[in-house]
């Protein structure tokens, strides 16, 4: 049996292929490594998708239950909220500092 190569067939053969160590490869098996970022691509994509969305990062229901009960603590004459100043209040204590008011 005559073991030649077939001549209009470049690139098939398995000589000079870079070897990863303790890794077994069968016979046309390339191994892909995984795709990466670079270190810090993706937290500048994330930085840019919150900036740009108008959804809060903070539920709405624990933050009016956190506000309501620190304004009771400090006044407990006011009981009630109108929903246009909680959502103004989140969206002012967000945007101030990314995290909730009191820091």
């Amino acid at each position: 049996m005559d073991l030649k190569r077939r001549p209009g067939r470049p690139g098939k053969s398995d000589r000079g292929a870079p070897e990863t160590p303790g890794v077994a490869r069968s016979p046309g098996t390339q191994r892909r490594r995984k795709f990466r970022y670079k270190p810090g691509t993706v937290a500048l994509r994330e930085i840019r998708y919150f900036q740009r969305s108008s959804k809060l990062l903070i539920p709405a229901l624990p933050f009016i239950r956190c506000v309501k009960e620190i304004s009771n603590q400090l006044s407990p004459d006011i009981t009630r909220w109108q929903a246009e100043a909680l959502m103004a209040l989140q969206e002012i204590c967000i945007g101030a500092n990314g995290s909730m008011c009191p820091h």
